[in-house]
This record gives C-alpha cells, sequence and structure tokens, in this order.
C-alpha cells in the first residue's frame, strides 16, 4: 500500500474516531430526551441580540426581560464571555430561535470539531495508534463528556483553545513558523474573548516561553494578543461593562442590575439592591460564628469575590491553599478524572512523556500548576471541573495506556495479530472503567429536578400572560434562565425567605408595584396563599407542580442496558 493511501486511511480513522465521539456525546439526551442542566446567561443574551439587536438581558431592576421588552426596557449587559454570545446569536439569527435539542446538537458539533484538532494534533505528534486511544478517553472522560451539556458556556471556547494548540504545536518547528504562531495567538485571543477565565492563560504561557528563552515564540504568539485583546476587552473591562472586573479587583459590580456576579453572594436581586445592608450585617455574624473553618473560608472566599470584604495576605494565603488542594484534588475524582485508574495512567503518561517530548511535558505541568495557582491565590476562584485541562489529561491517559501496553508486549513476547487483538482488548477494558464512571457522574446529573423547571415553563405557557408582567419565582438563578429561555417571559427570583421578610414588614404590595410583578411560581403552598391574599397577584403554580419523568423507549432501554 502506498504511503499517500495509508496517510489518507488513517486520516479516515480519524474522523471515525471523532464521529464516534459525537454519538457518545448526544446518547443522554437520546436516550432522556432533555438536557440535565439549565442554560447559560449567553444563550439568553443570544437570543434577545438576535431579536433585537441589543446586548441585554436584565431592565434597571434586575428583572429577567422577556426578549420582546429588550427592546423597550432593557439595559446594555455588562456580562462577560461577550463572544460566546455573539456567535451563539449569529446561529440564532441563521436557523432562528432554537430550542434544547437544538442548541445541544449544536454543542456536540463544536465540541466534535474541537476534538478533530485535537485528534490531528495528537496524529502529528504521536502518531495513529496514540491518536485513536487519545480520541476514545476524550471522548469518555466524565468532564469532557459533562462539558457538551453546560449550554452557552465552553463550547466556542474549547474548539479556540484547541485550535491554538493544534497551530502552535504543529507550526512551532516549521519553515514560516512565526506565522502559526501568529495564528495561534490570534485563536488563544479569541478563546479569551469567549471565555475570560483563560486569561488566566496569558501570564502562565508568557512566563513558560520566557524560562524556556522561545523568544521568537513569545513574541510571535503574544503580538496578536496583545492587539486584540486591547482592542475589543481592555475597553469594555476598564469602562465598567464587565462583572468580571469586580472579582479581579475586589470590588463591588458597577452595575446593581446585572446580578450574575453578586447572586454568588446574595439569595436575590431584591435583596442585593434594597436589603443590602442588613444582609451583610447577618453575614459577618456568621462570618464569626464558629461555624467551622471550611465553611468560614468559603464564606470570605464568596465575600471576596463580589467585593463585599476585602482580603489580606494571611487570609489569601489560608482561602488559597483551601482552592488550591481543592483544584488538585479533583484530578482523583470520579466525576472528573474517572477515578484513581485512570489517574495512575495519567501520571505514568508524564512519566512516559519525559522521554517522548520533555517541551510538551514541562508545558503540560506549568499550565496546569500554573493556572491552578492563579485561580486559588490571584483570582481567589473555585471551579468544580477541570474541563480546560480535558485535551492534556486525554492524552497523558492514552500515553499511560500505551506505556502499560508496550511493556506488557515485551514481557509477553507479543506481535502480530495478538499484538493488535491485545492491543484493542486494552482499549476497551480502558474505556470500559471511564463507561463505569460515566454511568455514576450521569445518574447523579440525571435525577430528574430540571423537570420541574420545564414543568414551570409549560405552565407560564398556558397562561394568558401580559407583555411587560413580571413572574416572580423562587427557583435559582440558573433555573430562572432556562425558564426564561423556554417560556419567554419576564421573571425575577425572590426567595421564599425574603418574600417571608417583605410580607411581615407589610410591604407585599409597594414592593410588586415597583417591579410590576402580577404572578408569582415555584412557592411552598401556604406561602403562595399568603403572598396571594395580601398583593392580590395570580399563582401559576406551586412547589407542588406535578411532572413526569421520560421514559426510554424498549430499544434505547435495551441499548441502555448493554452500555451498562
Amino acid at each position: 500500500m502506498g504511503t499517500a493511501k495509508k496517510h489518507f486511511l488513517k486520516i479516515i480513522l480519524v474522523l471515525f474516531s471523532v464521529f464516534i465521539g459525537g454519538l457518545v456525546w448526544y446518547s443522554p439526551f437520546l436516550f432522556k430526551g432533555y438536557s440535565p442542566d439549565a442554560v447559560n446567561d449567553q444563550l439568553v443574551l443570544a437570543r434577545n441580540l438576535a431579536k433585537t439587536g441589543k446586548f441585554s438581558i436584565y431592565n434597571d431592576h434586575g428583572v429577567l426581560l422577556a426578549s420582546d421588552m429588550i427592546a423597550e426596557a432593557g439595559e446594555t449587559s455588562s456580562i462577560g464571555n461577550k463572544l460566546t454570545a455573539r456567535l451563539y446569536s449569529k446561529i440564532f439569527g441563521a436557523f432562528g430561535q432554537m430550542g434544547i435539542s437544538e442548541i445541544i446538537t449544536v454543542s456536540v458539533v463544536i465540541n466534535s470539531l474541537t476534538l478533530l484538532a485535537y485528534a490531528f494534533l495528537v496524529y502529528y505528534l504521536f502518531g495513529i495508534k496514540t491518536s485513536l486511544v487519545f480520541s476514545l478517553v476524550y471522548a469518555f472522560l466524565p468532564t469532557n463528556w459533562r462539558n457538551v451539556y453546560a449550554l452557552g458556556n465552553y463550547e466556542f471556547a474549547f474548539l479556540f483553545l484547541s485550535l491554538f494548540f493544534l497551530l502552535f504545536f504543529f507550526g512551532r518547528e516549521r519553515r514560516y513558523n512565526y506565522i502559526y504562531l501568529a495564528a495561534s495567538g490570534f485563536f488563544l485571543s479569541l478563546a479569551v474573548l469567549a471565555k475570560e477565565a483563560f486569561l488566566i492563560m496569558l501570564p502562565v504561557l508568557f512566563v513558560f516561553l520566557l524560562m524556556q528563552r522561545k523568544r521568537k515564540e513569545l513574541v510571535s504568539v503574544f503580538a496578536p494578543i496583545l492587539i486584540i485583546i486591547s482592542v475589543f476587552y481592555l475597553p469594555s473591562f476598564f469602562g465598567g461593562e464587565n462583572i468580571y472586573k469586580g472579582q479581579l479587583l475586589a470590588q463591588a459590580p458597577d452595575k446593581q442590575y446585572d446580578f450574575s456576579l453578586a447572586g454568588h453572594l446574595y439569595p436575590d436581586y431584591y435583596t442585593f439592591r434594597f436589603d443590602r445592608e442588613d444582609f451583610l450585617k447577618q453575614y459577618e455574624r456568621t462570618e464569626k460564628g464558629g461555624q467551622g473553618i471550611i465553611k468560614s473560608l468559603n464564606i470570605k472566599k464568596a465575600a471576596a469575590n463580589v467585593g463585599v470584604k476585602d482580603i489580606n495576605l494571611r487570609e489569601r494565603i489560608i482561602v488559597g491553599a483551601n482552592l488550591f488542594l481543592a483544584h488538585v484534588a479533583r484530578f482523583l475524582s470520579l466525576e472528573d478524572m474517572g477515578g484513581p485508574f485512570v489517574f495512575s495512567l495519567g501520571f505514568l503518561g508524564v512519566l512516559y512523556l519525559k522521554k517522548r517530548d520533555n517541551f510538551l511535558r514541562k508545558f503540560f505541568i506549568w499550565w496546569m500548576g500554573g493556572s491552578i495557582f492563579l485561580f486559588s491565590f490571584v483570582a481567589i476562584a473555585g471551579r468544580n471541573h477541570l474541563m480546560d485541562f480535558g485535551w492534556a489529561i486525554a492524552l497523558l491517559v492514552a500515553l499511560g495506556a500505551g506505556y502499560v501496553f508496550e511493556t506488557i508486549g515485551r514481557n509477553f513476547d507479543l506481535n502480530g495479530r495478538k499484538k493488535t487483538i491485545t492491543g484493542v482488548l486494552a482499549a476497551l477494558v480502558l474505556v470500559y472503567g471511564l463507561l463505569v464512571a460515566d454511568h455514576a457522574v450521569w445518574g447523579r446529573a440525571y435525577d430528574g429536578a430540571i423537570l420541574k423547571t420545564y414543568a414551570y415553563a409549560d405552565a407560564v405557557k398556558n397562561k394568558n400572560i401580559a407583555i411587560g408582567d413580571v413572574i416572580a419565582t423562587a427557583i435559582r438563578h440558573d433555573e430562572n434562565l432556562l425558564l426564561n429561555f423556554l417560556a419567554d417571559k419576564s421573571v425575577i427570583v425572590f426567595r421564599p425567605e425574603t418574600m417571608e421578610k417583605i410580607l411581615a414588614q407589610g410591604k407585599g404590595k409597594e414592593v410588586f408595584k415597583e417591579f410590576n410583578i402580577k404572578h408569582i411560581l415555584g412557592y411552598p403552598d401556604e406561602l403562595s396563599q399568603k403572598i396571594a391574599k395580601a398583593t392580590g397577584v395570580a399563582v401559576i403554580a406551586t412547589d407542588k407542580i406535578s411532572y413526569k419523568t421520560t421514559e426510554s423507549s424498549p430499544a434505547k432501554s435495551l441499548l441502555m442496558n448493554l452500555i451498562r
């Protein structure tokens, strides 16, 4: 067989592995019929932007507006990660208002393109066998699989990040490498604009290239980054149109109606806007209440993130150390890595990589370690995932598995067909280990809780609610975003304890008039009756709303049992 034909077949194998990855990622929705996660702010912003041309989600009272109200009453949003919203708005503009099923399809496609970029990069660096194993590991790695359903969050950022890595490592040693490197810097800039958490990567990469004395790489990569970030990001950051400035500089949010950041501390917008002083007094008493070191650290972190409390050097070190250890512990977790077995293969991969590509090994260690350090001690930020390290983890696991297989082959004198069969069986064992972890992860994710929000949305759509009328809800902020996206009505969260306090103060009618609240949703039966009696609003549904869990078809159930 000719060299060109062999190369073509290898490319086909890579494409096929990516296709399998896409089918794997789509399967939870295929089996269950719904996503276990709510939508992100970016999808609501994208819908509004496509429909009205206005980058808005709230009015000046913190009401999450129906799209029909955006043009009239929407305030320009300071929510970050603006490129993601703008790209999704182009998709909405091209295909119309999409439902959750269509958005999941878009997410699967984007994530498959990300996998494709990484698969070709691994093929270039380590050959076809490693690339195929890598693709399987990447697809079944719990943190990557769950990421597909974090709708409106990381999709585009990860695609741009994969193109950065592809161009950086592919072009680093090629002729005219500065062109490839500049292009990689361009895509890294887009990754930052799509997900601002990747700002952390810029100083990490800068210092690494400086330490490695890679001057050409440093200049070529960072020249486009400096231009793009200066033009498209810094003006909004310093101009007060970005909520993440508060988190980085420990300042309270500039715009009160953008509740996304303040919601990490305050239970609802009303408390944030009108009852902040009393809440912070209670919060301070809680901080000093001897509730345990872990809870105390979490309280200090939340307060620092929203600019409520300055954090001194001693507190920063203590809180940062706690966050750092929590980040590191995720490498051993079932829901991220797939458990100790997969972690062990990844550790072997680090050792093996030293012999194959020591520059890449150093980069991985510096990238992951440096990012976690800056997240913990500088940003004072915790994360419940390892998504941004997904490709590095998958590659290290694939290399570790290859190292084990090579060792077995040498000791048992495997060759020819025996070696091929043993290799396939080993890959299947690895995939099975990941599937066991995935089964546990998805079992927890599909607890049915999100179905109540879908039921709330159906109840809202069945009511004749006038444009401009606001619904007060008792549900979480992320569920409120999903409710708004599904029903396209104006909603605002008033937690039950806030409602109880307002009613006790005799301010129900006054507050509801201020926010134009005409309906309530999701409160307990007794509280719903109290609110309706005191204010005259209509009860759409209480928290006892009935909903059905989805049932799989016999064919789907059979396939599910086979996977199990």
